[in-house]
């Protein structure tokens, strides 16, 4: 449909939309003369002196020539909002996502790092505490206190067996001069001969010399006197000599 300016005569292409919004009065876009719309409405491009017989009624009016830039736009500005919208709410799920991956991935790295370099890492003291914590190792056993140079022999002596040929009986006292207790020693027999060399060397455990009594794991107690009975081979008379140390 056509619309025709009264005073510039200006024809205006118009849709049944924008007139219905003022009950067809509308205002020229060239001259801004408001007049009614209906009344000078054409189905067709009018021709020069013909005259619509359609009549107006009154309402708001929009204007020719400008309201449909700027319905333009609006629309425009419309659909942008909804697709945008669109897009962020398909982003919104997306989000969370992408941070549980990234979290994983933070995880599987450090994991590796981990295994990588494990023994370093848990020679740290505060890192094989925090893994011992969360049980990914199991803790070290507790080294009790040892300090072999505060072990010392009171008494010594060494003769040949009573009852056994080839044999030899060692007795010695030893004291543990700390002032806590402290880890049982291994203790090591040397024989020598005139020149000091070895002839027999044997090596004795807590549990080959502790009677049935002591406890191994409490330690030997300070100050308390230990005697110790051991019997080991004996290597013939050019042994004149025996050196006891701690391991």
């Amino acid at each position: 449909m056509f619309t025709r300016c009264p005073d510039c005569e200006a024809i205006f292409d118009i849709s049944a939309w924008q007139f219905a919004q003022a009950a067809g009065f509308v205002r020229c876009g060239r001259c801004n003369k408001k007049y009614p719309c209906l009344k000078h409405l054409f189905d067709h491009w009018p021709e020069p002196g013909q005259e619509s017989d359609k009549v107006p009624e009154p309402g708001t009016v929009p204007t020719l020539g400008q309201s449909l830039a700027e319905e333009a736009p609006d629309a425009q500005s419309e659909a942008e909002k909804e697709a945008e919208q669109i897009q962020a709410g398909g982003a919104g799920w997306l989000k969370p996502v992408w941070a549980s991956l990234l979290i994983i991935l933070i995880g599987v790295t450090l994991v590796n790092i981990a295994m990588t370099f494990q023994e370093p890492l848990l020679e740290q003291p505060q890192i094989r505490a925090a893994a011992e914590f969360a049980g990914l190792v199991e803790s070290l056993p507790e080294v009790p206190f040892a300090d072999l140079s505060l072990i010392q022999l009171v008494s010594r002596d060494i003769h040949p067996h009573p009852t056994v040929n080839s044999a030899l009986v060692l007795s010695a006292t030893m004291i543990n001069r700390a002032d806590q207790s402290q880890a049982y020693p291994t203790l090591e027999i040397t024989l020598f001969d005139l020149q000091q060399r070895p002839l027999a060397q044997r090596r004795f455990a807590p549990g080959e010399y502790l009677d049935e009594a002591s406890d191994e794991a409490r330690g030997l107690s300070p100050g308390v006197l230990l005697p110790i009975v051991l019997e080991m081979h004996d290597p013939g008379p050019h042994a004149v000599g025996f050196e006891i140390r701690f391991l």
